[in-house]
């Protein structure tokens, strides 16, 4: 038989206060570690048995960049071409080219003459041709002449126009309408540059002028070619006003 009392109670035991009790919750029950169906703040532990919560997907980068940056430049740094000295060298040396085109050409209107008396002298040493037929015939070329000049002028400065203000639109392909004007005009002073210096005075200053465009254009060409100027062009960004 028991000598213990059955009144007596054991001190460590009390049911207000029940063992294993600590900070992390009630006996038997697992630390909480936020309510259940809510997503966990960031840096703490997923509840138990809940998949992660993931952030938002991230932005994508803003078109012409790379990797979110900020865009790169086509000599491959960031930002834009700054613009090359040399674009606005083009520019002046277009109009120079222009000019000196107009110029060497205006002497042909008043060498006219001397030419057709040229033709009229040839004409009359040939057999059964008569006055009124040289007449006619140097009127019939002066005439000619003249038109083609003027003619070649108008669409002559009209190309200069085109490759111009499409230039200051910074547009590559104007600058290799450029560079092809400009070898071709150069080729055909070179070609034909001996009979320029073999007349009158006025045909001399029609082949000095014309020389000078031919070394404009070769300028003209070479600063086209310029590697910041070329990339200034790719980049297409607008001249300043």
């Amino acid at each position: 038989m028991s000598n213990q009392n059955p009144d007596f109670t054991n001190p460590a035991y009390n049911p207000a206060n029940p063992p294993f009790e600590g900070e992390s919750g009630q006996a038997g029950q697992a630390p909480q570690q936020g309510q259940y169906g809510q997503a966990p703040q960031y840096g703490q532990p997923d509840p138990y048995g809940q998949a992660p919560q993931y952030g938002q997907p991230g932005q994508y980068p803003a078109p012409g960049t790379r990797y979110g940056t900020q865009p790169y430049g086509v000599d491959g740094r960031y930002g834009t071409v700054p613009e090359p000295r040399g674009f606005r060298t083009l520019l002046t040396l277009t109009l120079v080219s222009a000019a000196l085109w107009v110029l060497s050409s205006l002497p042909a209107m008043f060498t006219m003459d001397d030419m057709m008396d040229v033709v009229m002298r040839d004409a009359a040493s040939q057999p059964g041709v008569t006055a009124e037929d040289i007449e006619m015939v140097s009127s019939f070329m002066r005439t000619a002449g003249i038109t083609s000049i003027v003619i070649s002028l108008i669409i002559g400065l009209g190309l200069y126009a085109l490759v111009y203000f499409n230039l200051r639109g910074v547009k590559n392909w104007a600058r290799i309408l450029g560079i092809v004007f400009a070898i071709l005009g150069a080729l055909a002073i070179f070609s034909g540059i001996g009979f320029l210096f073999s007349g009158s005075t006025m045909l001399i200053l029609s082949g000095a002028l014309t020389l000078a465009y031919a070394v404009v254009n070769i300028i003209w060409v070479i600063t086209a070619f310029r590697s910041d100027v070329a990339e200034w062009f790719r980049q297409g960004r607008p001249a300043a006003a």
